[in-house]
């Protein structure tokens, strides 16, 4: 038998040379929260911080809102636990699409959710919002009420508002509310509410002839809206951080002066969460006798060390008894940063003796209120 012919050897297979998928570059992000009760009986203050990325090639997206509750915690409270899951799964915008009416979406679905909750809980409550998401170089504000964002620039040097305060004190606010059979009375709508929109508010909407039955007779339409203002900010080379905080921090500190205490804060420690709560504590020391909350999102930021507020990290926070509530208070001295470096001098205060051996706060979770910690999602 004649030996058998073999062909020429079988070639090992090569892995595919095709191009691999290379992901967008993300934007570092890390958040800091700090929030405080103060001299209020209730906390009424609720806030999201959260990084979103739906898979390997979509984007990194930084989530953040401040929700400024009144008349109760309701309203900021339903707002605060449906805005992450209605922006993210509630519109086929986000999060490639166009930002801004995903975030128009959210905010109408945010106010569909507090008014029902309102309805069976008969409740008036209603709250603000003051939210910024970060995607790429992209920075999209969106507001409705007198919280604020704000943005600080060049070390600390330059502070650009991304929000407007919704108030009696814009000409366009006034004419809305008197078109709509309202009046002004001590800088408040109808004497009782000092925002001019918001998430809620009942009785200024559904209610509104149950309650001020001598409006301006043949007039319609809510006295408050939950029509929502937004704007879109391109990153640049010198954007530092984003600030979000309630009107209980911009009651007592500028804009200017509130970037400047951040950037010294954020260059001493490093560390975002230490920052936010010098904010925090600077309003107290100022004065405010509201609840404090602050969200303090760095941009492009490295941690010297790992920290556990460095992306991915979902925080929200309800108002538990858990927060600690602030009773000493200061009056404004005129000068910006004088009440920002008393401060920080009392952050050093604080320290145990073992941890000044260790060399700096970025090693110390435990000194955040339970409140501010991060939870995993």
């Amino acid at each position: 038998m004649g030996a058998r012919r073999r062909g020429p050897p079988s070639k090992p297979s090569l892995p595919s040379l095709s191009s691999e998928v290379v992901p967008p570059a993300d934007t570092v992000l890390a958040h800091g929260v700090s929030s405080r009760q103060g001299m209020r009986p209730t906390m009424e203050d609720y806030h999201v911080a959260t990084t979103f990325k739906s898979s390997l090639t979509s984007p990194l997206v930084g989530i953040y809102a401040v929700f400024d509750g009144h008349g109760g915690q309701l309203a900021a409270q339903t707002a605060a636990s449906t805005f992450v899951p209605a922006l993210t799964m509630g519109t086929c915008h986000f999060p490639d699409g166009d930002l801004a009416l995903a975030l128009t979406a959210t905010t109408a679905r945010c106010e569909e959710a507090v008014l029902e909750a309102s309805r069976v809980s008969r409740s008036y409550a209603g709250c603000t919002l003051a939210g910024l998401v970060v995607r790429h170089s992209e920075l999209l504000c969106v507001n409705v009420g007198d919280s604020r964002v704000v943005l600080g620039r060049r070390g600390g040097t330059t502070a650009l508002a991304l929000s407007t305060d919704h108030s009696t004190k814009l000409e366009g606010e006034t004419e809305r509310i008197t078109g709509a059979g309202g009046f002004i009375k001590n800088n408040k709508v109808m004497g009782l509410l000092a925002t001019t929109r918001s998430l809620g508010d009942m009785d200024f909407k559904d209610h509104r002839d149950l309650h001020f039955p001598n409006a301006s007779p043949g007039s319609s339409g809510p006295l408050i809206t939950a029509q929502p203002d937004i704007t879109r900010t391109v990153v640049e080379a010198g954007d530092d951080f984003a600030i979000l905080a309630c009107d209980g921090l911009w009651s007592v500190l500028a804009n200017k002066s509130a970037v400047r205490l951040a950037a010294r804060a954020l260059r001493r420690y490093n560390d975002p969460t230490v920052a936010a709560d010098a904010l925090v504590r600077s309003a107290l020391l100022r004065g405010s006798t509201d609840n404090v909350t602050v969200v303090l999102v760095a941009l492009n930021w490295t941690p010297r060390t790992h920290s556990p507020v460095f992306g991915g990290m979902f925080s929200l926070h309800g108002g538990s008894n858990n927060v600690p509530k602030e009773t000493s208070t200061a009056p404004a001295t005129g000068v910006s940063l004088r009440n920002g470096v008393a401060t920080l001098a009392s952050f050093r205060a604080e320290r145990p003796a073992d941890e000044n051996r260790k060399g700096g706060w970025r090693r110390r979770v435990g000194l955040r209120s339970p409140a501010s910690a991060p939870v995993q999602k």
